[in-house]
């Protein structure tokens, strides 16, 4: 008879054998530390459930060491008890370990993959670089600095090849706490990357953060400066930029041989190239380059996917882009915007509910505008680039509240995504 001691060991004995085989079953590794994030696969370490290839089928042979062959199971070599229990199911712990240790997922060396991340002052067209090297507007771009608040990471894959790039807020001197927490995500973003990509212009406007060049001074990640704009140091022939701002004049442009010393000796360790975003000039000799950094690696996002970023975002995004074509002065720089509905009612209609966030009662007024007619002008543009991002009608609604100061405030800024919790 049992003993309660035993008794009590079963339902332990039991699950710890359900845990091993579901464990093994599902291409897991043996020890915890090799489970890494699928998101930023440590570098040596193999992904685990980066796409479907890479779970292996436990039932099928996947060991690629030569095993005895195990005697054959019949009923004069079992054991009475054994035998009893031929009919059911069998659990072989020892080699489901041994295969557990087979299973090492390894990325092909012909595949190569990384992390490339873009900084830079405000206003040098780091947005635009990233659509070009895309071959698709995915950022927005807007004449006026300081566009992009949040990072996006731009996935361009090629048949040997991912590269993963985040286009990163603009550089200043911080004013508010949202200014701060982007200041941090651009540092956190060059903590953690494998290519450093700077992107200045022919204005030669030193960067808006001392200890961000202290960081890349100090650091052993590849730099590439991208001198930007290059096209209006020949806007005789070529129509200049649209991303310069109303303080600059094509007289304040610099020689580029200038500005390479000027980088040269600002950044020893760096290689610089001189580009156009807006014209694609030498933006593919670039990614070449970029490319010969990329190491031996997976590839992290499937190849269909272009950011890692879901629709509500670049709605909220398209919106941002239209208050800023739209509106004057601080009013497009004190505005949120907050997704409050998302809904396909149909394959080919979308209803989407957005609240524009402001700082003052006096902004509210003016981005209303007289019987609500500036508004709805904003909702009527905006609803057009939708329809084309998205492929399909939009009918969109737009509201306008006020979030007093929220660009200070940190639970505010909580609340939209830019500090964490």
């Amino acid at each position: 008879m049992n003993t309660k001691k035993e008794q009590h060991q079963y339902p332990f004995i039991f699950g710890y054998c359900m845990c091993r085989f579901a464990w093994a079953r599902l291409g897991l590794p043996r020890r915890a530390s090799a489970l890494v994030s699928p998101w930023r696969p440590r570098r040596g370490l193999s992904p685990i459930f980066n796409s479907k290839e890479a779970r292996p089928n436990f039932f099928r042979s996947t060991s690629p060491k030569p095993r005895a062959a195990p005697p054959p199971t019949t009923s004069s070599n079992l054991t009475p008890h054994e035998r009893e229990e031929d009919d059911g199911f069998f659990l072989d712990i020892d080699r489901l370990d041994d295969q557990i240790e087979d299973l090492t997922i390894a990325p092909s060396s012909a595949f190569r993959s990384g992390f490339v991340s873009i900084v830079g002052n405000a206003n040098v067209g780091k947005s635009t670089l990233l659509n070009a090297i895309l071959g698709q507007k995915l950022n927005i771009v807007s004449p006026k600095p300081q566009t992009t608040r949040h990072g996006i990471n731009g996935i361009l894959t090629e048949a040997n090849c991912q590269m993963v790039l985040t286009d990163t807020p603009g550089m200043l001197a911080p004013k508010y706490t949202m200014h701060e927490a982007m200041r941090d995500a651009i540092h956190d973003a060059v903590r953690d990357t494998d290519v450093v990509l700077l992107v200045t212009d022919v204005y030669g406007e030193a960067l808006q953060d001392d200890g961000l060049m202290q960081r890349l001074n100090n650091t052993n990640t590849p730099i590439i400066v991208a001198i930007n704009k290059v096209d209006l140091l020949h806007h005789q022939t070529m129509p200049p930029s649209n991303a310069s701002s109303s303080s600059r004049s094509h007289g304040d442009v610099r020689p580029i041989e200038q500005l390479q010393r000027l980088w040269a000796a600002l950044l020893p360790q760096a290689e610089i190239v001189a580009i156009s975003a807006i014209h694609r000039q030498n933006v593919d000799a670039l990614v070449e380059r970029l490319r010969s950094f990329m190491q031996p690696g997976p590839k992290y996002y499937p190849e269909d996917d272009v950011s890692d970023r879901d629709e509500r975002f670049f709605t909220t995004e398209i919106i941002r882009e239209t208050l800023f074509e739209m509106y004057q002065e601080e009013i497009p720089y004190s505005c949120e915007v907050v997704i409050n509905r998302f809904h396909d009612k149909s394959p080919g209609l979308s209803v989407i509910e957005a609240s524009i966030v402001v700082e003052k009662d006096s902004q509210q007024a003016i981005v209303i505008g007289k019987a609500g007619a500036k508004v709805k002008e904003l909702g009527s543009v905006a609803r057009t680039k939708l329809e084309e991002f998205l492929q399909r009608r939009v009918y969109l609604e737009l509201s306008v509240t006020v979030d007093k100061d929220w660009r200070k405030n940190r639970q505010s800024l909580k609340k939209y995504g830019y500090l964490d919790d």
